[in-house]
This record gives C-alpha cells, sequence and structure tokens, in this order.
C-alpha cells in the first residue's frame, strides 16, 4: 500500500523538531509458493531518496544463509529437507554503534542494500553488513530453491542493508533516522517455523 502524503508531512515535522525515527522498510518481497521476488513501492522509498538514503530494489544474497524447509515427493512418500536459501542472509558484520552493540547475528528475509547519495551536510554510517561472499540481483528474481549454489554467485562483499543518518534532515533541525532495508527483520515465525541459522 502507498503511505498517504499526509503521513510524510508528518514526518516532516518531527524531523525538523530534531525527532530521530527509526524505519525497517521492505523494498522487494518474495513468494517461495509462486518462487517469484519482486519490487515493493509505497512512497517511503521516494522520501527517503529525496533526502540522500536510497534503499535499492534488489535483492541481497548471501553464502551465509538460513535455510529453508522443502517439501519432496519420492516413490517412498512426502519427505522434508533443509536447503540454504541465500535469499536469507544471516547478518553478523556489524559497524561498532550503541544500536548493534551485543548483536551476535540477525537473520534478514528479503533484504536489500542501502546507501548514500546525498551532500556532506548529513553524516551516513552504515551498521550492518552481508558477509565476505554476498552479491545483489535487481527485482524481479525467479527463486530456484533446488539450485546449487557456487562461490563464483558471491562476487561481492559486505553490502550495506542498514544505516544511521544524521544531520539535517528535515528544516534547519539536526536530527537522526535508523533505515533497516528488511521491514521484517524482528519476525522470525512462530515457534514451529522460526528459521534458524545454518
Amino acid at each position: 500500500d502507498s503511505i498517504p502524503v499526509s503521513h510524510f508531512e508528518k514526518l516532516e515535522a518531527f524531523l525538523a523538531s530534531g525527532g530521530r525515527i527509526a524505519i525497517a522498510m521492505n523494498r522487494v518481497d518474495g513468494d517461495l509458493q509462486s518462487s517469484r521476488g519482486t519490487g515493493v513501492t509505497t512512497g517511503l522509498e521516494a522520501w527517503l531518496k529525496a533526502k540522500g538514503i536510497e534503499v535499492e530494489e534488489n535483492f541481497v544474497i548471501d553464502a551465509q544463509c538460513a535455510a529453508i524447509q522443502l517439501q519432496q515427493q519420492t516413490s517412498f512418500g512426502m519427505f522434508s529437507q533443509q536447503v540454504s536459501f541465500p535469499y536469507l542472509p544471516v547478518i553478523a558484520t556489524f559497524s561498532e554503534h550503541p544500536i548493534t552493540q551485543g548483536l551476535e547475528s540477525v537473520i534478514l528475509q528479503f533484504v536489500s542494500t542501502v546507501k548514500y547519495s546525498g551532500d556532506t551536510t548529513k553524516r551516513f554510517t552504515p551498521i550492518m553488513f552481508s558477509s565476505e561472499k554476498s552479491a545483489s540481483q535487481p527485482a524481479p528474481v525467479f527463486f530456484d530453491v533446488q539450485r546449487q549454489w557456487a562461490e563464483s554467485d558471491f562476487t561481492q562483499q559486505e553490502l550495506p542493508v542498514a544505516a544511521v543518518v544524521e544531520g539535517r534532515l528535515a528544516g534547519s533541525g539536526r536530527s537522526r533516522m535508523v533505515v533497516i532495508a528488511d521491514g521484517d527483520f524482528a519476525i522470525n515465525g512462530p515457534p514451529q517455523q522460526a528459521r534458524r541459522p545454518r
């Protein structure tokens, strides 16, 4: 759903008064039933981009990832198998920052990269990164859950997936914003389906 303009006006006023905002947003979404990954547009990405903060419409893939349960039919019946799924990166590289202090790892589901294209009046600090064996794929994508991933699939390293931006974000007041490129990062699923690092 699109976010109404009136909501952005309230956010602008809050930032102009020196407010602090935490944003966890999905720029992409994945559907394992249809094996498709698509872009997400809400208006939030355009609002952030106007401030020089870009949450890109891509999927981070990582060799250091969580697994999904795959059901397979055989002549003996159905059986379940755990399959590594690079679209669920296990983030274990963090900047030294009060927000990430004490974190060991976080599973991010269909996360995107974050970059800064604004001016030098703001301070942009990436705080969470993919591993040294990662990459990004522009949306849309097709999920091949049976794919045998090779080391050559992961040609990038330490892609930023969350950042802190400080400075004059609206008006003349100094404010701060945390942007995490996964709106579901705090949700690990119900106890029976909780995702686990592999």
